[in-house]
C-alpha cells in the first residue's frame, strides 16, 4: 500500500463517523480471531506454565477444565461478553459526546482501549482463568476492529492490510503500559496519561475535561473491584458507572439486556 493510500486510509477512520461504523459493536463475530500479535502487557503479571502440566493443557485445548475451575468455553464466552460491556460503555455514557472528543472510529477505539484496560485491572486478580479472559476479551476487540476498518476500507475502495491493524493494535499496547503508570500515580500523573492517550497531547484541550476522565477511571477501577469473580468469569455482562455519580443507570442496564437477549438469539 502507497504512503498516499495509508493517509487516505487514516483520514477515513478519523473523519467517518463513530455512529455509522462503531456505536454498537458486533455482537454476532466470534470471539477470537486469527490474529497473531504478541501480548506483553504489564497489565497481567506473567503465568509459570511450570505449574501446568501437559496434559492439562492439552485438556484445556480439547475443552475440558484440567485444573481450571470453569471449563474454557465458559471463560472464552465470558470474554467476549466483557468485550461487549467495554464497547458499549462510551455510547450509553456517552463519553465521547461530554469531553468533546471527534465522532470518529478513532475515537471509538480510544475509548474501548480505556475500558479493556479496566476490565483487565479487575482480571488481574484472578490467575490462570482471568488471564485467559483477559486474552479472548483482546481478541474480540481485534476482531470488531479488523472488521469496522474493513467496512471503512470498502467505502474508500482501499484494502486494509494486516499491518495497519496492527498499528493500531500497537497504539492499544501502548495505551495499556501508560494507564498502568498513570493509576499507580497521582491524579496529576494520570491526568497526564489522559492527556496524551484521549486527548493526543492537543494544546487546547479543556482541563475539566482532563478532569472528568481522572475521576472516572479511579472510580471505575474500585466499582469494578466490588463485581464478584464468578460474574467476571461466568457471566460477563457488567455495567461501568456513568461519568457523573456512582450508581449504575438504568440505561447501562437496558444495554446489557439488549446483549443477552441478542446472544440468546443467536444461539
Amino acid at each position: 500500500m502507497s504512503s498516499g493510500t495509508k493517509i487516505a486510509l487514516y483520514q477515513a477512520l478519523r473523519t467517518h463517523g463513530l455512529r455509522l461504523y462503531a456505536s454498537r459493536s458486533n455482537s454476532v463475530i466470534c470471539g477470537s480471531c486469527g490474529c497473531n500479535f504478541k501480548r506483553s502487557m504489564s497489565t497481567v503479571s506473567p503465568q509459570n506454565d511450570d505449574d501446568i502440566g501437559f496434559f492439562d493443557r492439552l485438556k484445556e485445548r480439547m475443552g475440558l477444565r484440567g485444573k481450571l475451575e470453569y471449563f474454557p468455553t465458559t471463560l472464552k464466552y465470558s470474554a467476549f461478553r466483557l468485550y461487549l460491556s467495554a464497547a458499549e460503555a462510551s455510547r450509553y455514557n456517552k463519553v465521547h459526546e461530554t469531553i468533546q472528543m471527534p465522532d470518529t472510529l478513532t475515537s471509538w477505539h480510544k475509548l474501548t482501549s480505556l475500558h479493556i484496560w479496566l476490565i483487565m485491572c479487575r482480571l488481574i486478580t484472578e490467575g490462570r482463568e482471568g488471564t485467559m479472559v483477559k486474552n479472548g476479551c483482546i481478541e474480540a476487540f481485534i476482531a470488531d476492529m479488523t472488521e469496522k476498518s474493513k467496512v471503512i476500507g470498502n467505502e474508500m475502495k482501499i484494502k486494509v492490510k494486516g499491518e495497519e491493524i496492527e498499528i493500531l493494535h500497537e497504539q492499544f499496547l501502548a495505551s495499556l503500559l501508560m494507564y498502568d503508570e498513570g493509576l499507580l500515580g497521582s491524579d496529576k500523573e494520570l491526568a497526564g496519561t489522559v492527556w496524551r492517550t484521549l486527548f493526543a497531547k492537543k494544546e487546547d484541550v479543556n482541563f475539566s475535561d482532563i478532569e472528568i476522565m481522572v475521576h472516572y477511571i479511579r472510580k471505575q477501577v474500585a466499582h469494578l473491584q466490588r463485581i464478584p469473580r464468578k460474574q467476571m468469569l461466568t457471566n460477563g455482562l457488567i455495567p461501568f458507572l456513568p461519568l457523573e455519580g456512582n450508581t449504575v443507570s438504568k440505561t447501562a442496564l437496558e444495554s446489557l439486556e439488549r446483549i443477552k437477549q441478542e446472544h440468546l438469539q443467536n444461539k
